[in-house]
């Protein structure tokens, strides 16, 4: 989806955890392919940007949920 719209001019972003952004040079990638990290402040900016940033990706779970992914499966995990 993301590849599309950079095709079509959109720079989108990516709300993504902000732990990821204090790891230097996983910081340096996770920026150059927009990922923005998941403070308020910041999310709010990045709806707010102009034409062709105007994209954002909220992707709700954690960090952890990563790892129940699998490419073969649909699921959902419900917490008791």
């Amino acid at each position: 989806l993301a590849a599309d719209l950079v095709e079509k001019g959109f720079l989108p972003k990516i709300i993504g955890a902000t732990a990821l952004l204090k790891i230097p040079l996983l910081r340096q990638l996770a920026r150059f392919f927009g990922l923005v990290p998941a403070e308020r402040s910041a999310i709010q900016d990045a709806l707010l940007w102009p034409h062709p940033h105007n994209v954002t990706f909220i992707l709700p779970g954690g960090i952890a949920e990563i790892f129940f992914v699998r490419p073969d499966l649909e699921q959902v995990l419900v917490k008791k």
